[in-house]
């Protein structure tokens, strides 16, 4: 038996350290000897710490990889987290026995060859430790494995790992990101992937999920998340290191002034280092808290802090992609005709998901031609489906709603009516159109505000048809035109 110098990383921790073992030792002994040599930082037990090759494509990580710089921040490179999720090093095994069934050479210089992963648990969120701990922080989704959820087949699901990924790496630069868009467009769904992902991604980072749509209706964030999460918002303010929040439905919580102007304000201004936001926001949902609420945030968020639908060059969006659509179909009644379901859905997921709902409803576990399918896809019971099982789409309903609530003067609901009937039938309304009158400019402030038109910017500034991403939106116009549902028209509408 001979000692070899093993170079080791702590996930979180910056730089590396050497150990110098006996290769003929057990791994349970390498655990013990890196926490004696790190006894301030990690307090479990020895026999908790994960151990970890540092190997990639059969070789040793060396210490200028990408993959070890990022670990050495709290950050988990792909290669690394491709490391982490394979086999850890087995407590009972000699040190030799791990490296020659993983066939991995004698280590050298300029190499890592060790990660470390200390577990969470009873970390102290005060600086006299008076015993708060994280109760509940961090704590893995588990999806259903069912075969069917719902109704529905659990495989009509996309892991959306490109998309996470992207966003994910935006809390790197930026420290509050708010995602705003429609219902039914994908945000809780992107809510409950992304706080997975950080959680495996950032192991030493705290990190919190609130849907503020379960907070009673006078209840604040700070005590909501006290009661969900077990300790003050202050004490997580005033922990030393990273953290991240991350709320959906916080269109909820735009009243609260505290988590606003507060807490979201001062880490915008770089006033709480280490604290990040993730604030998912719905718009156009006509729900009735609109009648009291603020229908915009209470403070401004920079426009390179905020996502919406449409993916950009530097930003990304709620749109599925093709890869991400096909990975929905996959195994599904609709693979045979995965190319007029992207056509119908413009990369609206949520419009995707209800299709593929609508086809399993209709054909159960049948094996239909695709001639057959693409007769229902091209029906009216679809967009009477997606109408009726749907919240949030601005059809009449919604519009009677909104003129109900707000109070709405004849004159205006007459205006609002007219525009929403040109855009119904193709127009494009511009905000610099010279025949635009101060009237219609107000009843278009009002059919955005409300969700029905969404805000684009072209080479002027536009306003597009609504419903998702802009591409396609619920007017009502003749029912007996074609796409006409029960006097609401499906309309398609291409990028400008």
């Amino acid at each position: 038996m001979v000692d070899i110098s093993l170079e080791c990383a702590i996930v979180g921790q910056p730089g590396t350290f050497d150990v110098t073992i006996d290769d003929g030792k057990k791994v349970s002994v390498l655990k013990n000897m890196i926490k004696d040599k790190n006894s301030t930082s990690i307090t479990c037990d020895s026999k908790d710490l994960k151990l970890f090759l540092a190997k990639t494509d059969g070789g040793w990580m060396r210490d200028v990889d990408p993959a070890v710089l990022e670990l050495t921040e709290g950050r988990i490179h792909p290669d690394a987290q491709t490391m982490i999720d394979g086999e850890r090093m087995g407590k009972t095994r000699s040190i030799k026995d791990v490296l020659e069934e993983n066939r991995m050479a004698t280590p050298q210089s300029r190499q890592v060859h060790v990660v470390v992963v200390v577990p969470k648990a009873g970390v102290s969120l005060s600086g006299d430790n008076d015993g708060r701990s994280i109760q509940k922080f961090n704590k893995p989704i588990e999806f259903s494995e069912l075969e069917h959820e719902g109704g529905v087949p659990s495989k009509f699901r996309t892991w959306r790992k490109a998309t996470v990924a992207a966003i994910a790496s935006l809390l790197d630069r930026i420290p509050v990101i708010i995602i705003r868009a429609p219902p039914l467009s994908g945000k809780t769904a992107m809510f409950d992937l992304l706080y997975n992902h950080i959680i495996r991604s950032e192991p030493n980072a705290l990190v919190s999920r609130i849907r503020a749509n379960r907070m009673a209706e006078d209840v604040k964030f700070a005590d909501f998340f006290k009661l969900l999460d077990g300790c003050d918002f202050e004490a997580v303010c005033a922990h030393k290191g990273d953290r991240v929040v991350l709320i959906d439905e916080a269109q909820i919580t735009y009243n609260d002034e505290l988590l606003w102007r507060g807490y979201v304000k001062d880490t915008l201004d770089a006033q709480i280092p280490g604290l990040r936001f993730v604030l998912f926001s719905s718009y156009g949902s006509f729900d009735a808290y609109r009648k009291h609420e603020r229908a915009g945030t209470p403070i401004r968020i920079p426009p390179q802090f905020t996502l919406g639908l449409n993916a950009t060059p530097s930003k990304p969006g709620l749109q599925v992609s093709r890869e991400e659509l096909e990975e929905m179909v996959q195994n599904s009644i609709g693979a045979s005709v995965s190319g007029l379901v992207w056509i119908l859905c413009s990369g609206h997921i949520g419009i995707a998901r209800a299709i593929l709902r609508f086809l399993y409803c209709k054909f159960g576990s049948k094996t239909p031609n695709a001639e057959d399918i693409e007769m229902e896809l091209r029906s009216v019971e679809l967009l009477q489906y997606i109408h009726f099982s749907y919240r949030g789409i601005p059809t009449a309903d919604a519009f009677q709603r909104v003129k109900k609530a707000s109070g709405l003067s004849e004159e205006s609901t007459l205006k609002m009516s007219e525009i929403l009937n040109s855009v119904a039938s193709g127009k494009v309304m511009l905000v610099s159109d010279e025949h635009q009158t101060p009237g219609s400019l107000t009843a278009v402030e009002y059919l955005t505000t409300y969700g029905f038109f969404l805000r684009r910017w072209i080479s002027r500034q536009s306003w597009a048809r609504r419903c998702g991403n802009g591409h396609c939106a619920f007017g009502w116009g003749d029912a007996h035109a074609p796409g006409g549902v029960d006097g609401k028209r499906l309309l398609r509408v291409e990028d400008d």
